[in-house]
Parts: C-alpha cells; sequence; structure tokens
C-alpha cells in the first residue's frame, strides 16, 4: 500500500520522493572515479614509455639508404649543371666588364686564358698597351697575375699592364674550360680587336653537360647550349 504525504508534510520538506531522488543523486556520484584513478588507469600497466625496437631501426635505416641511392645520381647531376651555369654566367659578366673597362679606362683590354697542368684553369681581364711586351698570367693568382714595374725599353708605359680581375676554375669543380683564344677590346669603342664571332669558350662538365659563350661582330656576348647538350632553357650554337 502507497502512502500519499499530506500537503503539510510536503511544505515541511518531508517529501520521500525528493528524498530518494538525493538519495540516488549521492549514489551515482560516489561510483565515479577519483582524478587519480583515472589517471591511473590510462597509463601502461607496467608505468613504462614503448620505444623503438632494433627491427624497427634497421628497417628505417635501410629505407633511408635506398631513397639515398635512387635520389644520388640526380642530386650530383643538377650540382654539375648549376656550375655550368654559374661558370658560363661568370664568363659572360666578365666579358661585359672587359668591353666597358676599355671605353672607361680609353685603353685596350685583353681577356687571357690559361690551361694549368692538374686540370685547373683561369682568366685575366687586363689593360694592355698594343706595344706592350710584359703579360699577365693568371696561374699567379688574384693580385699577382701581372708582371710590376717599368719596362726598360719602354718607360712610358708604367700604367699600362693592370690587372683588372682574375678567376680561377680548380679541377674539384669537375667542369673544364676550353678558350679557342685570347680576347681584346678596343680602347675607343669596346670593339673586339680582331674577328669576334671566332671568340667561343666552352664549359664542359661531363656527360653533356656544355654550355658556350659566344660574341657577335659587335663583341656582345651571348650564352648557347651547343649540339647534344642536356642543359636547357638557352638558344642552340
Amino acid at each position: 500500500m502507497q502512502v500519499v504525504p499530506s500537503q503539510h508534510e510536503r511544505r515541511g520538506g518531508l517529501d520521500p520522493i525528493r528524498i530518494g531522488r538525493r538519495r540516488r543523486n549521492v549514489h551515482h556520484l560516489s561510483e565515479k572515479p577519483m582524478l587519480g584513478e583515472v589517471t591511473r588507469m590510462s597509463g601502461h600497466a607496467d608505468g613504462r614509455k614503448r620505444g623503438f625496437t632494433l627491427i624497427e631501426v634497421l628497417v628505417t635505416m635501410a629505407i633511408l639508404a635506398i631513397i639515398v641511392v635512387l635520389t644520388a645520381p640526380s642530386a650530383y647531376d643538377w650540382i654539375m649543371i648549376q656550375r655550368v651555369k654559374a661558370n658560363a654566367s661568370e664568363l659572360l659578366t666578365d666579358v661585359r666588364f672587359a668591353r666597358g673597362e676599355a671605353i672607361k679606362r680609353n685603353a685596350r683590354v685583353v681577356m687571357a686564358f690559361k690551361a694549368v697542368s692538374g686540370g685547373e684553369h683561369c682568366y685575366s681581364v687586363h689593360t694592355q698597351y698594343y706595344s706592350e711586351v710584359r703579360a699577365c698570367d693568371c696561374t699567379k693568382g688574384l693580385g699577382n697575375a701581372c708582371d710590376k714595374g717599368s719596362d726598360p725599353d719602354n718607360p712610358e708605359l708604367w700604367d699600362t699592364l693592370v690587372e683588372l680581375k682574375t678567376v680561377s676554375m680548380p679541377s674539384s669543380t669537375n667542369v673544364v674550360m676550353t678558350a679557342n683564344r685570347n680576347a681584346s677590346f678596343l680602347a675607343s669603342n669596346g670593339m673586339p680587336a680582331t674577328n669576334a664571332n671566332q671568340f667561343r669558350v666552352e664549359f664542359d662538365g661531363q656527360n653533356s653537360r656544355l654550355l658556350r659563350v659566344v660574341t657577335n661582330a659587335a663583341g656582345r656576348p651571348q650564352i648557347c647550349a651547343p649540339s647534344g647538350s642536356r642543359i636547357s632553357g638557352y638558344p642552340t650554337c
């Protein structure tokens, strides 16, 4: 038999239904785990962090080794192409520099190339009077390429042999520079002293990595790719 509380008992806070609900809520709250218990349950049973096994490390190293073997040839090819491009671009700039200095100084400017035993190549940009008997040798290094002092037979030529720039290409670059002859530019207008169409310098990075610097009749240089070159982006020579 169910006992229904009177209105007075409900007002007095003795409602058994509310009391039952409160007891059930307290019971549910008591069943929730504490924060410390949740933290302990989320970790590993032994409390240690799991690392890499020897097999996992060996497999990772094997994969990396395969990637290196597959990408190394293409990376070396890219490096060599960039070296050939850089050397050709530098020479192009130096030819323009030589022409400009001839006009600026009102003096004949020469670009003298030389190959050294052991695979090294170099060239010097310097002024030179037409009857000058002294010479510049790029193998002597930057700042020492040109002979110093006066010519006993031509004392007026004291300041006519001036080193403007010296560039050296060591054999370690694996790029061979081959010039068919030296280049000289006139003082009056920077035009070539000889037939400019015959002047060319080729840069060979091996395996058809070729670029060539040539000049037109006015002495203006440009870079072109010889037939068979694998370097793209340049007109064909």
